[in-house]
Formats: structure tokens, C-alpha cells, sequence
């Protein structure tokens, strides 16, 4: 399992899994996305960085990056449970998310 952040074309955090830690590697599927309207509903300022409790992004002035995935996962029958770190630079913020997926 590996996340990567692309800031340069789409604003989207993506996942990628395989069964071997050296691959192959499936298809990649996106955990977030700057531009879903839930997700800006969420996470993202109003104008001036003024950010309250869950928001952490200006989304109109700054991306993902520095998204690193934790060593840890819950795992269980019916699912799994990531641990990640996911920054941003407008404002500066560094916030820890956890995302399940089920089998």
C-alpha cells in the first residue's frame, strides 16, 4: 500500500495497493480530493486562512503534500484502517487522518 500526493496536476491524494510490498500494483483510487465538495465543505478556510475546528487548507491557495503513511493498520475481517499524516503550506498545518476501506 502506498499514498501519493499530487500537487501539480489535481489536487488529489491517491492510493495504490498490492498484495507484495514489491508489487504489481493495482490501479490507484483516490482517498481525497481538493476539488469534491464534501471534502471542501470539511476541511477547507474561508478566505484569510480563517480556519476552524476540522479545516486545515486555504483550497484556493495551497495542495497536498508530505502525505506519509504510518506503519500501522487495523486490520480485521471486513476491512482495513490507514494512518496517515497529510500537510499543507496556506496556512501551515499538519494533521493526522485515518482512512477504512472494506475488503
Amino acid at each position: 500500500m502506498r499514498l501519493t500526493s499530487f500537487t501539480d496536476y489535481s489536487l488529489r491524494v491517491l492510493m495504490y495497493l498490492a498484495v507484495r510490498p514489491e508489487g504489481p500494483w493495482g490501479q490507484p483510487f483516490v482517498v481525497h480530493d481538493m476539488a469534491d465538495p464534501t471534502f471542501r465543505a470539511a476541511y477547507c478556510c474561508t478566505v484569510d486562512d480563517n480556519c476552524t475546528g476540522k479545516q486545515m487548507f486555504n483550497c484556493d491557495q495551497t495542495g497536498f503534500y508530505g502525505t506519509y503513511l504510518l506503519p500501522s493498520v487495523l486490520d480485521t475481517t471486513s476491512a482495513f484502517t490507514v494512518t496517515y499524516t497529510m500537510s499543507s503550506f496556506a496556512p501551515y498545518n499538519v494533521a493526522l487522518f485515518q482512512a477504512t476501506f472494506t475488503k
